[in-house]
């Protein structure tokens, strides 16, 4: 039997809730400006995941919040009244060193899910988050907080057709 420090990947799924009601100034500053609520949003998750505290070698993180979670959000922050709470899910993947359990809740105390294999081989990944299809992009919000996926790394480069260097008298 493992236990949560042996469980290392470079790309982990992750699920947890953004507690609004500890952001009071969010609350204010939404209703006294005119700034979008999904600026704020985004404000707030940097706040949370960006911390001093980031893995280091943490190369991409793509969160989604659902709309209509988010609708509820931006009609509280309008009417100036207490932010709900707001699930999220994201994907989050390292550069060359895996991550492990135990350092990602210590970071984040969510509910972390190892992804196996490639990211750009995770079919809720592809259908979710990086090409969803119109139901689904229409009822989530997506935040990209840092980099982009490695989809295509790693391996050998792929060969090149070899270049045929034919010169005719009239080139020259």
């Amino acid at each position: 039997m493992s236990s949560d420090s042996d469980v290392r990947s470079r790309v982990w799924y992750f699920t947890h809730t953004l507690h609004t009601r500890l952001e009071q100034h969010a609350t204010r500053v939404l209703a006294a400006t005119n700034v979008e609520p999904y600026n704020v949003l985004k404000q707030l998750f940097q706040s949370l995941i960006l911390s001093t505290r980031l893995p280091e070698d943490v190369k991409f993180i793509q969160l989604r919040v659902p709309r209509v979670a988010f609708t509820v959000f931006e009609s509280n922050a309008r009417a100036g009244t207490p932010l709900p709470d707001l699930h999220f899910d994201g994907y989050i993947q390292s550069g060359k060193n895996k991550l492990d359990r135990d350092r990602l809740k210590s970071w984040i105390d969510a509910a972390w899910e190892r992804v196996d294999g490639k990211l750009k081989a995770h079919t809720p990944f592809l259908s979710g988050f990086l090409k969803p299809d119109d139901a689904t992009a229409a009822a989530h919000l997506y935040f990209q907080l840092l980099g982009k996926p490695a989809l295509s790394t790693g391996g050998r480069p792929p060969k090149l057709p070899p270049v045929s260097l034919k010169y005719s008298s009239s080139h020259m």
